[in-house]
């Protein structure tokens, strides 16, 4: 009888699984009083908590598979990819979620399986900088930051902890990493599919020829762009024709669906990053590359005449326009100019406090052009600059690091002729992603929108852990 307060107390996985069980008991039997509570007090709330009962025992189901777990926290993050007026139960119920499959792993991992964290450099630097990223909330809050915008940014900021459970997995196996792509293609086919519809939406409601020129659905741009690049690498070094087939076509599916965003920034981020693959592959697959760039120009026009019959020579019209202001925007296109200066105001803060930052959430005032006002917020468009002015220089020290060496993981990992074919073309499609993401990071903030965080979190760990499994199996071998 002495040994079961010991059992039962006990810092090991069955212990936890024990614990989980009778918490997810009591969980139950409050859900139902809560359901009968609201049932009589507010009806219309009531089949969102019974829908949540339901779902339980696919809750616990998954708890119980940690890896598939995960697997399904990824994936639903579509959920909350758009963007609505206010907080949406959806987003409540997806945020509860991912942060308790995060949460999960991390105390399974450091008090159950009594397995670190930090197993290469970018780890370390990682993780320090989520570390120092939370503490800076404590003198954000003396800087004049409000705890609902700091708890907005640490949010955002958490998806980068999804690169340690991905990693890991990685690690173990090729096939994590070959799941965790088809994730990120899911990503891009969920995306393109909503922003037409939206797209063909707004076309019919427009009354006037402008509208239909300049119609754009920016939205999810990253999700976009980065698969892309994915797409069109595995598509250059497919073998097969059924692949090559499948891969063109799902290409040009997300590729028609960036151009829609009508993002100038994003289209640059593409071309930089198709620049950085015609850099790296061979001399017979930079031809391959040309051709497909050209032939996809082609193919997407032909498919915008299905799609849009009525209005491709407007909308044709008002995309090659868009483009060909590439080159004067930053002279003429107020809304960047205004970010220059939104910039230079930042700068002049940063130069009182470079070392330590203002902390998460942290405003600053500037004038505002496209509003012809004095703007007082905290969000930064550019993604470095933003860095030095929330967390200093140690903070941007740690962050081009994680990022430059998950570059250099990846091209380490393409070039490694004993590694898996998945884990080569996933390494490179990383080193090419995260570059991309460099030239359009200076105007649209990776760090403060959701999806670009988790978008760097997954490619950093994809690269860092196949090159762990290729070691690893070196290793061994």
């Amino acid at each position: 009888m002495s040994t079961l307060p010991a059992r039962l107390f006990a810092m090991t996985p069955d212990a936890f699984w024990r614990w989980g069980r009778a918490l997810l008991a009591a969980a139950l039997g409050f859900g139902l009083l809560l359901v009968a509570l609201l049932a009589w007090k507010a009806p219309t709330l009531a089949p969102f908590f019974t829908g949540a009962l339901i779902a339980l025992p696919g809750v616990v189901y998954l708890f119980k598979r940690p890896t598939l777990n995960l697997y399904v926290a990824l994936a639903g993050f579509v959920l909350i990819s758009g963007y609505g007026e206010g907080v949406q139960i959806v987003e409540v119920l997806y945020g509860l979620y991912f942060l308790s499959v995060l949460g999960y792993w991390f105390a399974s991992r450091l008090f159950f399986y009594r397995d670190g964290l930090v197993r290469d450099p970018e780890d370390a630097a990682l993780l320090f900088f989520m570390l120092y990223a939370g503490a800076s909330a404590v003198w954000a809050v003396a800087f004049g930051a409000k705890v609902g915008t700091i708890v907005g940014e640490g949010l955002v900021l958490v998806m980068l902890t999804f690169y340690f459970p991905v990693k890991a997995a990685c690690t173990r196996s090729p096939r994590a990493t070959a799941i965790v792509l088809g994730i990120i293609c899911w990503f891009a086919l969920f995306v393109s599919i909503r922003n037409v519809i939206d797209y063909r939406t707004g076309l019919s409601s427009a009354t006037k020829l402008y509208q239909i020129a300049t119609g754009r659905v920016a939205l999810n741009e990253v999700l976009l762009m980065m698969p892309a690049l994915g797409l069109l690498t595995f598509l250059l070094y497919a073998r097969r024709w059924r692949s090559r087939i499948t891969l063109l076509g799902l290409f040009l599916f997300v590729f028609i669906g960036l151009i829609l965003t009508q993002s100038r920034g994003y289209w640059a981020a593409f071309l930089f990053g198709g620049l950085a693959l015609f850099i790296f592959t061979d001399r017979r697959r930079k031809a391959h590359s040309l051709l497909l760039m050209t032939g996809g120009l082609a193919v997407v026009f032909l498919i915008g005449l299905v799609l849009f019959e009525d209005f491709i020579t407007v909308i044709g019209g008002g995309v090659i326009e868009r483009f060909a202001s590439l080159g004067t925007a930053i002279t003429a296109d107020v809304s960047l100019i205004n970010r220059f200066y939104e910039s230079l105001a930042v700068w002049e803060r940063i130069k009182v406090n470079p070392i330590l930052g203002y902390g998460m959430g942290t405003p600053y005032h500037y004038f505002n052009l496209t509003v012809d006002a004095t703007r007082d917020w905290a969000f930064v468009h550019n993604g470095f600059v933003g860095l030095w002015y929330k967390f200093g220089l140690v903070g941007l020290g740690l962050m081009l690091y994680v990022w430059g060496r998950s570059i250099w993981n990846g091209v380490r990992l393409f070039r490694c002729r004993e590694a898996p074919r998945v884990l080569r073309l996933a390494g490179l499609t990383a080193a090419v992603c995260l570059i991309a993401e460099v030239l359009v990071a200076n105007t649209s903030n990776p760090f403060l929108i959701a999806d670009a965080t988790l978008m760097i979190a997954l490619w950093a760990s994809l690269a860092s852990g196949g090159l762990a499994y290729t070691q690893r199996l070196g290793a061994g071998a």
